[in-house]
């Protein structure tokens, strides 16, 4: 990061899909469930320059309200003083704060989600709401069902938990069983490979994974090209998603495609 200190989960090629910085300010997004598109940012990008020019939630979200995304997410937000905000990000529409500082795979706002029975997010968002919990003991649910999922065989699956704690700026991270403990200012760089082929791998014909607007069978997800994908938008050349499924013939993208 090149403005505040931090660390995150990077996105190829520069972004983050979450992370802290020395402020104590903390960020974590989630797909917003459609996809349709608008002109924006891509959101990892925009994630990282509120990690580099922030230090609060109200900074974040100034930010948010400024610069628009150009395609449906959920921001979760928190600082160091306490504060907390969770954020609908829709493509044309611009942010829209919300009552409670929890997301997961739908909004409120605007069109439903396009497969919410695939992703479960209306089940889990429920679950979440019904916990009466505090925030040290909030980490232990996520690693369980239903908010971790483990269809990796239909390309939907939990590949990690991060817990990031704003006034300590610890982070615990959560992959295929094991824990690592991070801290910002005393990071510990280290390896890991994790291992998601425990379940088989088989192609899942699934009504509910269908992407209508798009034509996108998602259950074919866990083999698709995703490193090909990110290279092809980040050099602006990006296809159709559905080709980049495995066995899929390529045609144009239907939507605008952009640089971000």
């Amino acid at each position: 990061m090149d403005g505040s200190r931090g660390y995150g989960h990077g996105r190829i090629p520069w972004g983050l899909s979450d992370g802290i910085n020395d402020a104590g300010l903390s960020v974590a997004q989630a797909y917003g469930g459609r996809s349709e598109t608008a002109e924006g940012f891509g959101l990892t990008t925009i994630l990282r320059y509120v990690l580099e020019t922030c230090d609060s939630v109200d900074a974040a979200l100034a930010v948010l309200q400024r610069v628009p995304s150009h395609m449906a997410y959920n921001v979760v937000l928190a600082d160091a003083g306490g504060q907390t905000a969770s954020v609908e990000l829709a493509p044309g529409v611009g942010a829209t704060i919300m009552p409670r500082a929890i997301a997961t795979n739908h909004q409120n706002m605007g069109r439903a989600a396009d497969r919410p029975g695939s992703t479960r997010t209306l089940e889990r968002l429920a679950h979440l709401k019904r916990l009466r919990i505090s925030p040290s003991r909030l980490g232990v649910h996520f690693l369980e069902k239903p908010l971790r999922q483990d269809r990796y065989d239909q390309g939907f699956g939990t590949l990690f938990t991060a817990e990031y704690s704003p006034k300590t700026q610890l982070l615990l991270l959560s992959m295929a069983g094991e824990q690592w403990y991070q801290r910002l200012d005393a990071f510990r760089e280290r390896q890991h490979i994790a291992d998601y082929s425990g379940a088989q791998r088989k192609v899942v014909y699934d009504d509910d994974a269908v992407d209508w607007a798009t034509g996108v069978d998602w259950s074919r997800a866990a083999g698709m090209d995703w490193t090909r994908l990110a290279m092809d938008y980040a050099a602006g050349s990006g296809q159709w998603i559905g080709a980049y499924n495995p066995g899929a013939s390529s045609r144009q993208c239907m939507v605008p495609c952009q640089q971000s």
